[in-house]
């Protein structure tokens, strides 16, 4: 069976093992992993991975899917990794 990527203009991801990200470095991509990163319409994440592969850039619309669904916010950096929480619109 094939894995789907891309359904009907949307895309959604994957987690990232923990040996994968930080939460203490301020270098590497933002890594975005759920409506807890959420605030007020845009994104605030401590987060960070030097291994990004799924990525949604400045000014995406960003979707919770998982938990608390159906949060919205709007991407502020300039490319980030997304989790399997999040989609992107």
């Amino acid at each position: 069976m094939e894995q789907i990527t891309k359904c009907n203009g949307i895309d959604f991801w994957r987690d990232l093992k923990s040996d994968s990200y930080s939460d203490s470095s301020k270098e590497g991509t933002p890594y975005i992993t759920g409506a807890s990163n959420f605030k007020e319409g845009t994104v605030n994440t401590v987060r960070t991975t030097q291994k990004p592969s799924v990525f949604s850039r400045n000014g995406d619309i960003l979707i919770s899917v998982k938990g608390t669904i159906g949060e919205l916010a709007i991407n502020p950096y300039d490319v980030s990794h997304i989790a399997r929480q999040v989609m992107v619109i």
